[in-house]
């Protein structure tokens, strides 16, 4: 590399040409130094102009070199710098960062990843480096507890967190010490560990290890020979001879005294609580039938019966059931507290979805009393009912793996039992929910509409009037009156009744009360709806619902649109009543939600999801259904955009959800999908200055001649050339003449119609399409 030293000095009497330059003073450079400072200087290059790939590359070659460089004479190069400039390419590439060594942390992380692969290794190693938080190695202890796994995998963590709080200081828990009594092989591990890492400890790090060793000696029971494993390790060397035969004499007369619970040190009793916390969280853990009979057997004798039965509040079970359990004939109290428990767990595991085990329970129970209750093995045959019924709702496809005519049987036989009013075996409300739902997805219309108004629960009531309308909807004009009577049993579910009342000094004020009519709550209509799958009657649901929305809302411009529109009243039949606006719109929201679970490509109630977030101002959800509702009716807007998908509505809609957003250019183009373009519109959003889209790169999406002839004047006055050449391009093509013939200018629009919504549709669908 060329010096100072190397150029010669031109003189007066001189030419150029003459001058001496000593080449042989320069400095050498070696060859590695010299491509490493290249490769960071080209990998600075290209990460300026955003060449992510080549950048990574170079900075990776440097990285590389730079480790050979003894004494640098020409490089320049930040260490830091170079790896940030690696980690920023790992980060933007999504490549592994093989240059930057993790850290402690980071390799816990991947170890959790793999199935908490290597962990022990890793808390050993932060016995020294302490890089690891107490609370998050207690939620480390937390996270390998709850996997079930056959190794010693939590003993061993619950061991090496043990020891990171000896060599803090802090006390030892009493969960080590029960750990190491009953763990084989444990005391080994800890003592290994101990041995491990005492050398690299500092002296007050040894002491509070010295403590923790010595207060362990006393605690553990002798039959671990944890003291004398303790003093024939390297370990020894931390007590002085007195303490080690103190230990050990301490050791010889623990194993000759009397059975003592030698954890604490207590008498007998504490075992024996011991014991029965041990069988009680067993009881509590365990869904198998005959390991919860031995261990109810077990804790009778203990604790009581009706501790035993209330042992958890989640063994809760109808007041019925629970009634009928506790009057069972029977002297021996371990029956009747066995079935009660399994009823509860299946009712558990209901909640789970763990139906197979929930029957399995339940039918166990059955035959448990079958001979002894008639009474009581109804109503437990009816949870199995409910069980069957809720194990087909959940299933993919409405597919039945049993009987299905006797299914159908035992469904009529239940809604027959409460109509004839049976009080010896009434179901329960959840039971006829689900029987009435299964009749309307059977679309077994005959059996609920010819049901009598007599002893009639609300759901069926309700499965009446929704079959009854379901059998007219063919025929609309006949089909009124039925709707007008299921609308005002809905509107009823979600009214608040507005009565007057006179204070004393003679005013007269509003007070809003809750219907008392009404056949359902509104929580009993969400769950009814959604057990229902069949199509037809979802949509009459939806359609009933949006209908009472608006109503509500009484604001055309967010009205919402559904199927069965015009069968529907157009006011309320009663004008002092008030619909609860909270409970009604999270109706309508949990219907559409389980609606397009059942059927995510259903034109029409994506059309009436889109109209509900305008509504509540939700507009990028709007926008997404808007334009997937396009996609589904026009396979990906290949096929031509008729009025029945979108209509000038649907397109102000898009336009506002687009304005809202800040994205000016897409409101523009959008304005010439509407019947009579829009250039009120369409001028004022391009004429802003700050556009969250893509801009110009939309304009080839322009088929109005009189937009493009407005972008070049707005280009031209705002001195943007590039942007006014490439309007004058795309106002120049032929087929935008607008002497063409209107089928080539229809053509032309068509074309440009389909290329705008498909780049709209990849925007805004290409995240969690649902």
């Amino acid at each position: 590399m060329p010096v100072m030293s190397c150029f010669g000095m031109s003189k007066t009497d001189s030419s150029p040409n003459k001058i001496a330059n000593d080449w042989s003073s320069g400095i050498m450079i070696d060859k590695i130094e010299m491509n490493c400072q290249i490769s960071y200087d080209l990998g600075c290059h290209f990460f300026l102009i955003r060449n992510y790939e080549k950048a990574n590359s170079s900075f990776g070659n440097c990285k590389e070199l730079i480790d050979k460089i003894q004494n640098p004479v020409f490089s320049n190069i930040d260490v830091k710098s170079l790896d940030g400039y690696l980690c920023a390419c790992a980060g933007v590439l999504v490549v592994p960062l093989n240059q930057c060594s993790p850290s402690l942390y980071e390799r816990v992380q991947m170890s959790i990843r793999n199935n908490f692969q290597g962990l022990t290794a890793l808390l050993i190693e932060d016995l020294t480096k302490q890089e690891l938080s107490f609370a998050y190695r207690a939620s480390l202890a937390e996270s390998t507890h709850s996997v079930q796994r056959q190794d010693s995998l939590y003993e061993e963590v619950l061991v090496c967190n043990s020891i990171r709080r000896s060599l803090d200081g802090r006390v030892v828990m009493f969960d080590l010490v029960m750990t190491l009594n009953r763990t084989l092989g444990l005391v080994d591990f800890y003592i290994k560990v101990c041995v491990d890492i005492h050398k690299v400890l500092s002296e007050v790090q040894r002491d509070n290890l010295k403590f923790s060793l010595r207060y362990l000696c006393q605690m553990i029971s002798p039959e671990t020979h944890f003291v004398n494993l303790l003093l024939s390790s390297e370990l020894h060397c931390l007590f002085d001879a007195e303490v080690q035969q103190s230990l050990l004499d301490h050791t010889k007369s623990a194993a000759t005294s009397a059975p003592l619970c030698f954890a604490f040190n207590l008498p007998q009793p504490a075992e024996e609580n011991m014991k029965v916390a041990e069988l009680e969280r067993e009881l509590l853990v365990t869904y198998e039938p005959t390991v919860i009979k031995e261990l109810v057997q077990k804790l009778i004798g203990r604790i009581g019966k009706y501790q035993t039965v209330f042992l958890s509040d989640k063994w809760k079970i109808p007041r019925d059931l629970h009634q009928l359990i506790e009057t069972l004939p029977i002297p021996q109290p371990v029956t009747p507290i066995f079935v009660h428990i399994l009823v509860a767990k299946a009712r558990i595991c209901i909640t789970l979805k763990h139906f197979e085990k929930a029957r399995e329970m339940l039918n166990l129970a059955d035959s448990t009393i079958r001979d002894i209750s008639l009474k009581l093995s109804k109503l437990l045959r009816w949870e199995v009912l409910l069980v069957d019924l809720l194990q087909l709702f959940d299933a993919p496809q409405f597919i039945y793996n049993g009987n299905f005519q006797d299914l159908v049987k035992r469904v009529k036989t239940c809604i027959s039992t409460f109509q004839h009013f049976d009080h010896e075996s009434l179901p329960c409300p959840d039971l006829l929910c689900a029987c009435v739902a299964f009749l309307l997805n059977t679309q077994d219309f005959d059996s609920l509409s010819g049901m009598n108004n007599g002893n009639i629960n609300g759901y069926v009531q309700f499965g009446r009037m929704v079959a009854a309308l379901s059998k007219e909807i063919p025929a609309l004009k006949t089909a009124r009156t039925s709707a007008r009577e299921f609308i005002d049993a809905v509107r009823l579910t979600f009214t608040n009744t507005v009565q007057m009342k006179r204070s004393s000094s003679g005013a007269t004020t509003a007070a809003m009360r809750d219907a008392n009519t009404a056949l359902l709550s509104p929580d009993g209509l969400i769950m009814l709806m959604k057990m229902i799958k069949e199509p037809a009657v979802l949509s009459l649901f939806v359609s009933c619902l949006t209908k009472l929305f608006n109503l509500m809302k009484d604001d055309i411009s967010e009205e919402i649109y559904s199927d069965y529109i015009t069968l529907w009243p157009t006011a309320l039949s009663s004008s002092n009543t008030v619909l609860n606006e909270s409970a009604l719109s999270a109706a309508v929201e949990s219907l559409m939600k389980h609606a397009l679970s059942m059927n995510p490509s259903q034109p029409s109630w994506l059309r009436t999801q889109a109209d509900l977030s305008y509504a509540k101002g939700d507009y990028f959800s709007s926008l997404r259904h808007y334009l997937l509702l396009g996609v589904v009716s026009t396979d990906f807007f290949t096929e031509p955009i008729t009025k029945n998908v979108y209509d000038d509505q649907v397109y102000r809609r898009m336009i506002r959800c687009c304005s809202s957003m800040n994205c000016q250019t897409q409101v523009a183009i959008l304005c010439q999908f509407l019947d009579e373009t829009d250039y009120t519109v369409a001028f004022k959003a391009l004429q802003e200055r700050s556009s969250d889209d893509a801009m110009d790169a939309y304009y080839d999406c322009i088929w109005d001649s009189t937009i493009l002839e407005f972008l070049i004047y707005l280009h031209n006055k705002r001195g943007e050339v590039e942007k006014r050449k490439l309007v004058l391009q795309l106002i120049g093509q032929m087929e935008l003449n607008s002497n063409n013939r209107v089928e080539v200018l229809m053509e032309a629009a068509k074309l440009r119609k389909g290329r705008f919504m498909r780049a709209m549709a990849k925007q805004y669908l290409a995240t969690n399409v649902s």
